[in-house]
């Protein structure tokens, strides 16, 4: 006999029997009060029992004396005994509480129930219900609408049978109980409960007369209106195709037809039928006096003029200032207004884009001339849409998003909060904000949507936010089981509109990029078909365009150069389509990088430079957007820099893009572009010759893919670059497939288990949920970074071994250390749960039993010891003695043969934890954490080489570039000495020679005094006098000038001085002032600002044996900075403010401790104390797009440190200025 069982058997019929015997032994008004309290449900309260008993509170809870005591009933609380008169026992309890009860069991309620007379049940309900609605206030009854209803509904057959009612009289009745019926349909459908509406609605109409259109037209009205609406929303389009019907032939007003189209309007556009819901729409507008332009040219000039209207507005008044605009008073606008929130959905999907904005733009006229309603919201944020799809204005698009949300907060509408926030995170929030942050209103479009019953809203958020992270790059196994769920839904509504967008912009690209599709190149599986969804959409531009957005990122990322032809001029679609999403700047990127992938491989000039063309507008259109937003654009700006670097042969350049979009995509997130960044840098390196730096980049690609999940990515790589993933392929020789492996494990440990142990029959499958099984290893499998591994490791093993704490010991170099120590403090709270990263060595560390863990190393074999008793010899130290833990397990952690590390468990409170089944998890969990350790192990080691690529990248860009200056900087030099050597001869000969000249001039006017008329007047013509005077001072600034030059050339070979392999002596100031020299021009005035000074306090300092062309780049880019950085300062300064406070740079040097220092500082804004911690990272740049490489000071710090010895350090105040400091060993 199965115990457990019996005693969870429900009473049976009997029981119920026995029960109403039991209760017929009650006093007479104790059973009646039961009856009652029956009727009302398995828990009821005095307050109403009282009501429907029609005695007192008092009374009523005397005659329930009898039921407590038998304990038929128990009391909620103990305000009951108040009402016995026994206060003494109430503590802190005040009459006014409520005194709730319930039945014992639903077999109790049922055998009570049982008491009434089945020919009484209708007319007790019917009692009940009409002493509710005398008892209960006016607030009450709305409260309790459904308890008041559903009594009287139940009650519904007593009152034909009432002979003391007149004909009227029940007419009556029924009248006001079809009222409440639409007042408890009405409340259920704003809590979501759409069949509990329809039920309701559907009553009330039973309920109503055959003259009921003539003589309660407005009741009949509403009940059709909102049984309509419910039974679309319950999926029942049949029903609510019959009462659209019957409602709209009896509409009296053109207001009231245009609600019932409006609502049939939903439920078609539910169904997919937009373009039946576009014509109906036409018409309801119609009734509204608004003619919609059906023909393309006069949709299009309706919309220039709606939206110059709207310009007219903006000439007056501020955006912000639209939230303070009056309410909307005329019902026909604000009907008008719902309408058209329908009809622009509606035009989208049916690929009327155009006709989409015009309505938007009108919603915002509207509510700007009419003021704002509860559907303004939508109207603004609609605007926004075209501010930035149409005119190009993110600014203005943004604030119209923003204010939109904001109004919502003026008006309690949950359907229009919902979709308000649906538009601003698709279409408005990601044009100038990071994408994932849109989350937060995707969030909040999806719980006002529920809220109100609004699937389109719903289903709509569910496509988008979908789409949006997978742009973005979320994690495809997580994504791929929300949009699965998502599907789930969209099919139970009945969306299948959107719910084919789902699956062939989500799901079926997920399952590619899992490799779950039956080729890379194809989204078709057993339940997909491409050439079907064509068949289906081809002539529907916005499900094409969901295709083809994915269509076209998919074919680059698998290098499907054979489709580029056919997918490039899809994108038209896309741009015209869904102008607002995230998926059109993607597929420009994809684009563009597909243009410069077919220049490349073009067979003539003609068809590369065709490419090169069309590059122009997209790259235009990409650094647009990048500028409003970078955090979304720049690193896909930032590759195709370097894609268009390496097809021109700049390889210098095409680096530094390549490591500037890999730091900027990984910066901000997204994983799989970081992916395809490496990935191109790697095959730039492979064709470049250098496969060892080609394959520390395409293994970073490989990881960065494996942890976005795309298998089918990975696959591709390992099949195409086998020789650069060697390390990867070899490591996954020897590894297996985390899901099979869990499975295979689970089968073994169990039937091990069976056979060996007689203590217990368990299998794992008993001792731990299985799903919790694979969750854990598919968490420790999922962490690639090692400390991240370490944390998670020991917290998961942890939590599924028993133990209360958890220590990792992993072999290093020659040692073994302590690397983790995870603690559950005594409440096991998992949120106090502390994890210890500090490692510490294994011969010194207290915290362990250092003997047991040192057998299992010599040993390989795992140890469970209970109460410190062990057939073991000599294991049992000081630790287990002072310690006394009752249950031990210590195991080592075993791949591929070898001993990769030890895992110690411990519980001092409880014997016996490490059973056998636990300790067959703590196996298998062992054995996920032996691939994912080496895995971790690997991926440092290619981080390591990554940084090792980082600075030998660093030492190439410094070559290239002072190789490159050093060309040119000679080649200007020798130009200009050779003239310059002639003109300075020819001034040493012509000096002397016009001295003598002049000499002899001046002693023909002495000897003649008196000279001719002619003669004086071209003296007087040439001033002469003048000349004599002045020509010896022209020739000596010519000599002045030829020295001037000599000295810039002099200073441009010292400054471009080629180093040799070893240190050479050298002056510091003589490149100082070679710097200086150089950037003498941007010192120089110009219309915005008065010359930068520089000063210079130099100190007695010797020659310096280092690298001269290194050092002098250092002093380039730090007074270069600092140029920069003064420019900047002078933002929104007059020419005036800034002479006021002049710009300055001030050079110090001098001898300290053996040491040459450089001090070069401005007297600039400053810098943050974060931009400070950065200053010097590898890319930091805090120049805008274009302007700044983050090179420059990286580089210079790797010459003063790792080429010199010395030291490069930054010092800054916000608002005070910058100083670098430059410390050289003498």
């Amino acid at each position: 006999c199965d115990i457990i069982k019996v005693k969870e058997t429900a009473f049976t019929d009997d029981v119920v029997e026995f029960m109403a015997l039991q209760l017929q032994k009650l006093p007479a008004t104790t059973q009646n009060i039961l009856k009652l309290a029956a009727c009302i449900g398995n828990q009821f309260d005095l307050h109403t029992l009282a009501i429907v008993s029609e005695q007192s509170e008092m009374e009523t809870s005397t005659a329930l004396w009898k039921a407590l005591q038998e304990g038929f009933i128990l009391p909620q609380s103990e305000v009951y005994k108040f009402y016995l008169g026994i206060e003494e026992q109430i503590k802190g309890a005040e009459v006014s509480q409520v005194v709730n009860y319930k039945f014992l069991h639903d077999r109790v309620q049922q055998a009570a129930y049982s008491l009434i007379p089945e020919a009484e049940k209708q007319k007790t309900h019917l009692q009940i219900g009409q002493l509710l609605l005398q008892g209960l206030s006016q607030q009450e009854q709305q409260e309790r609408i459904f308890d008041l209803v559903n009594q009287l509904n139940l009650g519904l057959g007593a009152i034909a049978e009432d002979d003391s009612l007149s004909s009227i009289a029940i007419d009556e009745q029924k009248k006001q109980l079809a009222c409440l019926n639409l007042q408890a349909g009405q409340k259920a459908k704003l809590s979501a409960a759409y069949q509990a509406s329809q039920s309701y609605c559907t009553t009330g109409i039973d309920l109503l007369p055959a003259t009921a259109w003539q003589t309660d037209y407005e009741l009949t009205y509403s009940l059709h209106r909102d049984c309509s609406e419910a039974a679309y929303l319950c999926g029942n389009f049949d029903r609510a195709e019959v009462l659209y019907g019957e409602a709209l032939s009896h509409a009296q007003t053109p207001l009231d037809k245009a609600v019932i189209y409006r609502v049939q309007m939903t439920k078609y556009q539910l169904q997919g039928r937009n373009a039946e819901a576009i014509a109906m729409q036409r018409q309801s507008l119609q009734l509204l006096d608004w003619e919609l332009p059906k023909e393309q040219e006069l949709i299009q000039k309706s919309l220039d003029e709606e939206i110059a209207i709207v310009n007219r507005f903006l000439e007056q008044q501020t955006v912000e200032s639209i939230l303070n605009l009056p309410k909307m008073s005329d019902a026909s606008i604000a009907e008008m207004l719902r309408i058209l929130q329908i009809l622009f959905y509606a035009a989208w999907l049916d690929g009327q884009p155009t006709l989409g904005l015009l309505v938007l733009a009108k919603m915002t006229t509207l509510s700007l001339h009419y003021g704002n309603s509860d559907m303004s919201p939508f109207s603004y944020a609609g605007y926004a849409l075209i501010a930035n799809a149409i005119l190009k204005d993110l600014g203005t698009g943004y604030q119209f998003g923003e204010m939109a949300v904001q109004l919502c907060e003026q008006f309690d509408n949950a359907d229009v909060r919902g979709m308000t926030n649906f538009i601003f995170a698709a279409d408005v929030h990601s044009w100038s904000h990071p994408i994932r942050e849109a989350n937060t209103y995707y969030d909040n479009a999806y719980k006002y949507g529920m809220e109100a019953g609004n699937w389109l809203t719903v289903g709509f958020m569910m496509m988008q936010s979908g789409s949006d992270r997978l742009t973005y790059g979320k994690n495809l196994d997580e994504l791929y089981a929300i949009a699965q769920a998502h599907a789930d839904f969209l099919r139970h509504i009945k969306s299948l509109e959107n719910l084919d967008a789902l699956i062939v912009g989500v799901i079926q690209p997920i399952r590619n990029l899992l490799g779950l599709t039956k080729t890379p190149f194809s989204f078709d599986d057993e339940s997909f078909s491409e050439a079907e969804f064509l068949q289906k959409y081809g002539n529907t531009p916005y499900h094409l365009a969901w295709l083809y957005s994915v269509k076209i990122r998919h074919a680059y990322l698998f290098d499907n150069k054979a489709a580029y032809p056919d997918l490039i001029p899809q994108l038209s679609i896309i741009e015209n389509t869904i102008s607002s999403h995230a998926k059109v700047p993607s597929s420009v990127f994809y684009v563009a990088l597909m243009h410069l992938s077919l220049a490349e491989i073009a067979s003539d000039e003609q068809e590369r430079q065709f490419h090169w063309q069309a590059l122009i507008p997209l790259e235009e259109r990409l650094n647009n957007w990048a500028t409003a937003c970078p955090e979304n654009i720049l690193h896909k700006c930032l590759l195709i820099q370097a894609e268009k670097a390496r097809l021109k042969g700049q390889k210098a350049e095409a680096l530094d893009f390549y490591e500037q979009a890999i730091a900027q995509a990984k910066h901000q997130g997204y994983g799989y572009e970081e992916a395809l960044a490496n990935e191109l840098a790697a095959k730039f390196y492979l064709n470049w010759g250098k496969e060892k730096v080609a394959a520390g980049y395409m293994q970073e690609a490989y990881y960065c893919y494996v942890k976005w999940g795309a298998k089918a990515k990975t696959d591709n790589l390992e099949k195409r670059y086998p020789q650069l993933l060697k390390s990867i392929l070899h490591q996954q020789k020897f590894s297996f497939n985390p899901l099979e492996t869990i499975a295979n494990i689970t089968r073994s440990s169990s039937s091990l288990s069976t056979q060996t142990s007689t203590t217990s029959s368990t299998s794992i499958s008993d001792a731990l949920d299985f799903t919790s099984i694979l969750k854990a290893a598919q968490s420790i499998s999922s962490s690639i970074e090692l400390d991240e591994l370490l944390t998670s490791l020991t917290q998961i093993i942890l939590e599924n071994s028993g133990a209360k704490k958890s220590v990792l010991i992993l072999p290093q170099e020659n040692t073994w250390q302590v690397k983790a120590i995870t603690l559950l403090n005594q409440n096991n709270s998992q949120s106090q749960i502390q994890t210890i990263l500090e490692p510490q060595l294994l011969d010194t560390c207290q915290d362990i039993p250092r003997k047991i863990i040192n057998y299992v190393k010599n040993t390989q074999e795992t140890i469970v010891i209970d109460n410190c008793q062990t057939d073991i010899p000599g294991v049992i130290g000081e630790y287990m003695l002072e310690h006394q833990p009752k249950s031990i397990l210590c195991t080592p952690i075993i791949n591929q043969g070898h001993l990769a590390g030890i895992l110690y468990l411990e519980n001092q409170l409880t014997t016996g934890v490490f059973t056998n089944e636990r300790l067959q998890v703590i196996n298998l969990l062992s054995s996920q954490a032996a691939i994912s350790l080496e895995n971790a192990r690997l991926y440092q080691q290619s981080q390591q080489a990554l940084q090792d690529l980082q600075q030998a990248q660093l030492q190439i860009v410094q070559s290239e570039k002072m190789s490159a200056l050093g060309n040119l900087v000679a080649g200007v030099a020798h130009e200009m000495n050779n003239p310059l050597g002639f003109i300075a001869a020819s001034l040493k000969q012509a000096k002397p020679t016009l001295a003598d000249i002049v000499e002899h001039l001046k002693l023909y006017q002495e000897s003649l005094p008196n000279p001719s008329d002619e003669i004086e007047e071209h003296a007087e013509e040439i001033d002469l006098d003048y000349s004599l005077e002045d020509l010896p001072k022209m020739i000596d600034s010519m000599v002045m000038a030829c020295d001037r030059l000599k000295n810039i050339s002099t200073s441009l070979r010292t400054f471009s001085r080629e180093d040799r392999d070893y240190k050479v002596p050298f002056k510091i100031h003589e490149g100082i002032d070679s710097t200086i020299l150089i950037l003498k021009h941007r010192l120089k005035a110009n219309e915005q600002r008065p010359a930068i000074e520089v000063n210079t306090n130099y100190g007695n300092l010797p020659q310096v044996e280092c690298f001269p062309g290194q050092l002098n780049q250092v002093f380039m880019n730090i007074l270069a900075n600092a140029i920069d950085a003064l420019d900047e300062s002078n933002s929104g300064l007059s020419f005036e403010e800034i002479k006021a406070n002049p710009n300055k740079i001030t050079v110090k040097t001098f001898v300290k401790d053996n040491h040459v220092k450089i001090s070069i500082a401005d007297n600039g804004k400053g810098m943050s104390e974060s931009v400070k911690q950065k200053i010097f990272d590898h890319l930091f740049t805090t120049k805008g797009v274009g302007n700044g490489t983050g090179l420059g000071l990286a580089i210079a710090k790797q010459i003063v440190e790792s080429t010199h010895g010395g030291k490069l350090s930054v010092h800054s105040v916000l608002g005070e200025g910058t100083e670098f400091a430059i410390e050289i060993p003498m």
